[in-house]
């Protein structure tokens, strides 16, 4: 009897869980940890959340906040039209799969992608000279134009895509890293 009872409080907690987390946007789940005492022997049950990996991210206009990175879909530099000073500023546009796109200002692609935002060098894998992909979005490149098709969410909310330019020099790299993750 007392098993039934540790189970149904086990799924009590796992249902109210569940209703906090559905309810808010703002709530994630980091790890459960279950302690149970069965037939005399302690057990410990935990889930832990090992898919995520939070970036601290700074965007113009905000505070800092941690974002996942499997939600990072780019960084890519600016287009003159959009800012005058944007090759002298270091500002760089962030795209993200979830939330509408930003501006890292006077952001350092080389040291501040390992500095800031605390990332080793597979995580966001350079394509072409200031075109920074995350590695789980290289699913195929179109070799034809030399190209890779992401999707993201402008600054406007809504749903875009964009065809990131891979360079000759960098184009092995990303054939391998594509067929290594196939």
């Amino acid at each position: 009897m007392a098993k039934k009872e540790e189970h149904r409080r086990i799924e009590y907690a796992f249902s109210e869980i569940s209703n906090l987390v559905s309810g808010s946007d703002a709530v994630r789940v980091k790890r459960i940890q279950v302690d149970l005492n069965i037939s005399g022997c302690d057990y410990s049950l935990c889930f832990n959340d090992t898919q995520s990996h939070l970036v601290p991210v700074k965007i113009k206009g905000e505070d800092e906040f941690e974002v996942e990175l499997r939600n990072i879909v780019a960084i890519v530099p600016l287009r003159d039209k959009e800012y005058s000073n944007a090759r002298r500023g270091g500002n760089k546009r962030i795209l993200f799969a979830n939330r509408k796109s930003g501006i890292l200002v006077d952001f350092r692609l080389k040291t501040d992608i390992a500095g800031k935002m605390k990332l080793t060098n597979d995580e966001l894998v350079e394509v072409c000279n200031g075109y920074f992909v995350n590695r789980n979005l290289l699913k195929c490149c179109d070799e034809k134009t030399a190209k890779i098709a992401v999707s993201y969410i402008d600054a406007s909310g809504k749903s875009c895509k964009m065809q990131i330019p891979v360079s000759r020099r960098k184009l092995p790299m990303v054939r391998k890293l594509i067929l290594s993750d196939n």
